[in-house]
């Protein structure tokens, strides 16, 4: 009988344990996928600033915000390198945020190319509105937009 008792008990911390685990990756991915919307929407944001003016001035406030935005991407994908599950969420999301300019499989290799791209990680609020900033950004709106 206490044999049954313990054998229950493990089974019961056996399955919590596993919803735990669903629960944490359910989470990770619904961060990953609003943080890709909100790139998406940046990059969209972006680009339209783009074909607007020719270029990308990032002493506009709109346009130094959401080239912030990138680097905190940057930053979030670096954070995850190597989990799967995380860029392929993010990727999704980017192309919710960027509908019209992105696909899922533009927004896939977007995400690819926003998490090796060094030079936007490299941005931050002391020298966002330098040239290789503003290089930076314009040269992966233009990628993206390819």
């Amino acid at each position: 009988m206490k044999k049954i008792a313990l054998l229950f008990t493990c089974l019961a911390t056996f399955a919590m344990a596993s919803c735990s685990m669903l629960q944490s990756a359910a989470s990770s991915n619904t961060v990953a996928t609003t943080a890709g919307q909100t790139c998406g929407s940046a990059i969209l944001a972006l680009y339209n600033a783009y074909k607007a003016t020719g270029k990308i001035d990032l002493s506009n406030p709109a346009n130094l915000a959401n080239a912030l935005t990138l680097a905190t991407s940057y930053t979030m994908l670096q954070q995850n390198k190597g989990n799967d599950s995380f860029t392929h969420a993010f990727a999704s999301g980017m192309a919710l945020g960027a509908t019209g300019l992105l696909t899922p499989a533009t927004a896939t290799t977007a995400t690819n190319t926003l998490a090796n791209s060094s030079a936007l990680g490299n941005i931050n609020r002391n020298n966002a509105t330098s040239s290789s900033s503003s290089t930076a950004v314009n040269k992966f709106i233009l990628h993206v937009a390819e």
